[in-house]
């Protein structure tokens, strides 16, 4: 009996809920550990068609230099409009961390 894609998914999922490797997967349900490995590939290649990847958007920054006895400061500007203030540069994961926090994410 030859299985279609949905089957297969359901075998590859079963395997990732047991957390057991797919060779051990295969082996107990009969099943060709290399197909098994196969259309694990054919599927994320669909899912990454049908669901393609974002892109990251760049955001350009300008730095200028205060003269002066003003201290030296780095401003961000959200897309929300909001505007930090911040003595010093920040560090990349300090970034990072608020980028992902600005767009909703953890």
């Amino acid at each position: 009996m030859r299985l279609d894609a949905k089957s297969w998914s359901a075998h590859l999922e079963a395997a990732r809920k047991e957390g057991v490797p797919l060779t051990q997967y295969a082996k107990r349900y009969g099943l060709s550990h290399k197909t098994l490995y196969n259309w694990k590939k054919k599927l994320k290649l669909l899912q990454e068609v049908v669901e393609p990847k974002r892109e990251n958007k760049f955001v350009a920054l300008g730095v200028t230099e205060m003269a002066g006895e003003k201290p030296v400061c780095s401003s961000l500007i959200l897309p929300s409009g909001l505007r930090l203030e911040i003595s010093g540069l920040p560090s990349p994961a300090w970034l990072l961390a608020m980028n992902r926090a600005a767009q909703g994410g953890s």
